[in-house]
């Protein structure tokens, strides 16, 4: 009987060491998995990325000067406005087209019939950008007598940029005898557009 239990005790003691190896074993496992995982937590980090995205929509404008009435008073040899400064900015890559147009003769301010030609002149004092800026028409005049009342001047860019452009209005009339005494008045408009 000794035997016996001496032989069922060894088992039960191989049982146990088996049991506890294999819980060894599988809690050895356990802590290896867990120590690669921080390690490569720990070691490689983690990333992630974030992409952000800005939409620039074309634009093109044109600031006018401040003075939205300029007043001359002729004496004899001038006719020529102090020039203005108009301002006009563009990021589109293929430029713009400035068109500066007198839309008709200087018109006397109460007598409608009376006028006298509108000339204008264009130059581009300064620029910024990568834009090449270039006047296309530099100088025109109105032609009443000949039924032409518009004077159109003209300036071109290649890209984006801005430019200050300076226009000068002149009042076209050879001798100051021959013309009403008064006001008279032209207007300007400025087109910027896309070639």
């Amino acid at each position: 009987m000794e035997a016996m239990t001496s032989d069922s005790s060894q088992t039960a003691n191989r049982s146990g060491q088996r049991s506890s190896i294999f819980r060894l074993g599988r809690f050895s496992r356990i802590v290896a998995l867990l120590m690669v995982w921080s390690l490569a937590s720990c070691c490689y980090g983690q990333s992630e990325s974030q992409k952000f995205t800005v939409n620039v929509p074309e634009g093109v404008g044109v600031t006018s000067p401040p003075q939205s009435n300029v007043n001359l008073t002729l004496t004899a040899g001038s006719d020529a406005f102090p020039e203005q400064i108009w301002n006009i900015r563009s990021n589109s890559e293929a430029g713009v087209v400035v068109e500066f147009a007198a839309s008709g003769a200087f018109t006397h301010e109460t007598l409608a019939g009376v006028k006298v030609d509108a000339g204008l002149d264009v130059s581009i004092p300064s620029t910024s950008g990568s834009a090449a800026w270039q006047v296309t028409q530099a100088s025109d005049r109105s032609s009443y007598a000949s039924g032409d009342e518009r004077a159109v001047v003209q300036l071109v860019s290649d890209g984006v940029g801005t430019a200050q452009v300076g226009l000068t209005m002149r009042f076209v009339q050879s001798s100051l005898d021959v013309i009403p005494v008064g006001e008279y008045s032209a207007t300007v408009i400025c087109t910027v557009s896309l070639p």
